[in-house]
């Protein structure tokens, strides 16, 4: 049998015959493939967005129980006077930056509390010092700021009508807090003497062991400002020491920590007095 060997020429023809994909098939197909692209894209920002909405809630209820709590463990640590309470003498909370609502809430209340443990005046001590020596236990605690308060003589700052307690200007206090000894000597320089901070009968400090026993108090707040991380919303500010009773101006630069940055503008003005008069019993902080 003799084999036959095909026409170039057929071949060609068949080659010709078999169709390849047109151009507009190619549109359709990558028309295709950007809208699939474009939904899996959809879903994926959809699925960042929710993700981002669930860790803002977190991060809000986070933030609103870390609030609640620091809330109610400083307010509960403030000092206020006993019953019935001389207006003359409270060193309770203060409110400032009133809301023009009623009842009038505030964006802004300012306490103290005590730190560290009663300690006692070495010797005695002319009313004539701003210099006064105290015998301490190793959680006394004072830095520059705070108020020396002691009932004999009774102090003050900035006259009658001026704050309980003597300011502390300095503070020198030699033993380093992890090494302290089961009692030391620290020196406190107070703003002005003893005498001029002294309410009554102006008087020299007995010392000794059992002389003047003596606290001191810090002032703190607690303050609503618009937010530095959320535009349009309010953030709440912790001042762990302050000598100002009124919102912050323009250019203040006093250290505080953020409590929570995301407070809505409804929850500009949060503090309430409970009662709203101080005399007819203690006062207490509401939010």
């Amino acid at each position: 049998m003799i084999p036959v060997v095909p026409d170039a020429s057929s071949q060609g023809r068949r080659l010709r015959k078999r169709r390849a994909f047109t151009l507009v098939e190619i549109l359709a197909s990558l028309a295709v493939s950007c809208l699939v692209m474009a939904a899996i894209a959809t879903i994926v920002v959809m699925s960042a967005k929710i993700i981002e909405k669930g860790k803002q809630a977190d991060t809000a209820a986070t933030q609103t129980r870390l609030f609640q709590e620091t809330l109610i463990k400083e307010i509960s640590l403030a000092v206020v006077d006993t019953v019935p309470i001389d207006t003359t003498k409270l060193v309770g909370p203060n409110y400032s930056g009133a809301s023009s609502t009623t009842p009038v809430r505030y964006s802004r209340v300012t306490y103290r509390v005590i730190v560290g443990r009663v300690a006692y005046v070495t010797s005695n001590t002319p009313s004539t010092q701003t210099q006064i020596t105290l015998t301490c236990p190793p959680d006394f605690e004072a830095a520059a700021g705070d108020y020396l308060m002691m009932d004999t003589p009774e102090l003050k700052t900035g006259g009658v009508t001026g704050v309980m307690g003597a300011l502390i200007d300095a503070v020198d206090d030699p033993s380093p807090p992890n090494s302290r000894p089961a009692l030391r000597t620290v020196t406190l320089t107070l703003d002005q003497t003893i005498a001029a901070s002294t309410i009554g009968t102006i008087a020299d400090v007995v010392g000794g062991v059992n002389g003047v026993r003596v606290s001191v108090q810090r002032q703190r707040a607690f303050q609503v400002m618009p937010s530095t991380k959320y535009p349009s919303l309010y953030e709440m500010r912790w001042y762990p020491s302050t000598p100002n009773t009124t919102p912050p101006t323009n250019g203040d630069n006093e250290a505080y920590q953020v409590i929570s940055s995301n407070l809505a503008a409804s929850a500009q003005y949060p503090f309430i007095k409970i009662p709203d008069s101080p005399t007819a019993t203690q006062p207490a902080v509401g939010w």
